[in-house]
């Protein structure tokens, strides 16, 4: 495919994208802000020409922040913006409240809209996080000579095979120019290089996402959440998607009979599946309670709960802090995993089902450092949370273990804001 027919293509299918966008904006609480945002009839204008970051979701922008928390202390007046390309990630974004930072959607990838977006905020540099390879995005930057960075530059198993087929032509022309890439991995490098991406501009300098710092209000909010719940075994499940439920349930109910009345946080992926997780819980006879109704309240937690089901954005770091065990979700099906930082951030024992080819680099290392329990099915995972429940020390230990890697590979996010200051500083 070449950048013509890709544009062709948009203007075709253009009634779908005028439905996706008054669909997806009716969602929000701001909806029309958000359709503003998405056809640029709202653009935010900057005295200074602004660093703009971009990211797709919440795990790359969880990534982003690490960076622009740091790019906020070195450069205290330099106007970032962020956008983002769904409603966590904006949300997220929104929850940081980082001095001089605008916040916005990511407009619709047609040129006239990447155009007029360009020509309001005037930006210095253009920082892609991960794969957000745009093309009107990255082609009209390349016209308006703005340098366009790609850190935590990664690429799926199904991109790698499917990029080279289906976008060769197109993906050479956007990459070629494009001044600086910061891959993950030496796979991820190749792969990059070898769709266009210039050899001497691809660079392997690591995580950003290993540079993870704890909310400093980390500790007074497990505090409370832990007097609230009381002396239980906990374990969280986070990160949880559609056909996990059944294996953890099961899992839990495996855990039920033991002593110490063990209470499992279920924290789903994405919100649009908070009612579904619901519904299920009722319909399998658990006793649970939905965060929504309980947090605000400021009762305790009653001892007849065996689920709690956080229904709400922003819970996760203390549900992971108070919890015994971690389980980090996306890894029983096969959608290929999720963060497994966080938990291994606060020395928790990780575990996780055998799907996490997208975190496969990390997931590695943690196997190699002894700091992760993978699990192939509903019975091993049972099987290993008992053995967690009556040998707690050997949980500190896994979780000691996943702490010190973590802490060994830390350090990408200096490398990279090296790299970066040549362009701020231009």
């Amino acid at each position: 495919m070449r950048l013509w027919i890709y544009q062709l293509l948009m203007w075709l299918v253009w009634p779908l994208w005028v439905y996706y966008s008054i669909k997806r904006c009716r969602r929000q609480n701001n909806g029309w802000q958000c359709w503003q945002q998405l056809w640029t009839i709202q653009c935010p204008h900057f005295q200074q020409a602004p660093i703009w970051i971009h990211a797709v979701s919440l795990g790359e922008t969880q990534a982003a922040f690490i960076l622009i928390k740091q790019l906020r202390q070195l450069y205290p007046s330099q106007p970032i913006f962020f956008t983002g390309g769904n409603s966590s990630a904006i949300n997220a974004a929104k929850e940081k409240a980082i001095d001089n930072l605008s916040i916005s959607f990511l407009p619709l990838d047609y040129a006239w809209l990447r155009r007029r977006l360009f020509n309001a905020i005037k930006p210095k540099l253009l920082i892609l996080m991960e794969t957000e390879f745009w093309p009107n995005l990255i082609h009209t930057a390349h016209q308006k000579k703005i340098p366009v960075i790609i850190i935590q530059a990664r690429l799926s198993q199904s991109s790698r095979k499917n990029y080279p087929k289906y976008g060769q032509p197109l993906l050479r022309q956007l990459l070629e120019p494009v001044a600086f890439v910061a891959a993950q991995t030496r796979a991820d490098a190749d792969a990059l290089i070898e769709l266009g991406v210039q050899r001497q501009r691809c660079h392997l300098l690591g995580n950003i996402k290993y540079d993870l710092t704890l909310p400093p209000t980390l500790a007074q909010q497990s505090r409370l959440l832990h007097n609230r719940i009381g002396r239980r075994w906990i374990w969280t499940a986070a990160s949880i998607h559609a056909g996990e439920e059944a294996p953890l349930i099961q899992s839990h109910q495996q855990l039920s009979s033991l002593p110490n009345n063990p209470l499992l946080i279920l924290v789903p992926r994405h919100p649009n599946y908070f009612d579904t997780l619901a519904a299920y819980l009722v319909k399998t006879h658990i006793v649970f309670k939905r965060w929504s109704e309980w947090y605000e309240t400021d009762a305790d937690l009653e001892a007849s709960v065996q689920v709690l089901l956080v229904d709400t954005l922003g819970q996760l770091m203390p549900c992971y802090d108070i919890a015994q065990a971690c389980f980090v979700g996306g890894s029983l099906v096969p959608w290929g995993g999720h963060n497994l930082l966080e938990p291994a951030a606060l020395a928790k024992p990780i575990l996780t089902g055998p799907y996490n080819h997208n975190f496969s680099e990390i997931e590695q290392g943690l196997i190699s450092a002894q700091g992760i329990i993978k699990t192939n099915d509903e019975a091993e995972l049972s099987r290993r949370l008992i053995q967690l429940y009556r040998e707690p020390e050997q949980g500190n230990q896994i979780g000691l273990k996943a702490q010190a890697y973590c802490q060994q590979q830390q350090g990408a996010t200096k490398k990279i804001i090296t790299e970066l200051e040549k362009y701020i500083a231009n």
